[in-house]
């Protein structure tokens, strides 16, 4: 009777455990995929950043990103804090040929 009790127990288990797995298949690549997002405009910024202060550009804030998919912030030339927005070219996608 024990061991019946068991390998029923087992048996339920193991049934239950493809479901359990890809749901967090599902979640681990939702967290990949926000966290690629998130680099993807870390490195963007830092782009963004790097272009200003080669324009001569000092005290540069921390950009952010609006809603036009402008880096936008202030920055220190000839004196004045001013308002400042850097749009970078999007990349160039590669056409697949065979």
């Amino acid at each position: 009777m024990i061991r019946a009790l068991s390998i029923a127990a087992l048996a339920a288990a193991g049934l239950s455990a493809p479901a359990l797995a890809g749901e967090q298949a599902a979640n681990d690549t939702a967290a990949v995929s926000a966290y690629a997002a998130e680099l993807a405009d870390a490195y963007t910024a830092k782009q963004a950043h790097r272009l200003l202060a080669s324009q001569g550009y000092l005290n540069i804030s921390a950009l952010d990103r609006d809603e036009n998919g402008r880096w936008t912030g202030t920055a220190l030339k000839d004196g004045k804090t001013i308002f400042v927005a850097v749009v970078l070219p999007s990349p160039k996608t590669v056409a697949a040929t065979n």
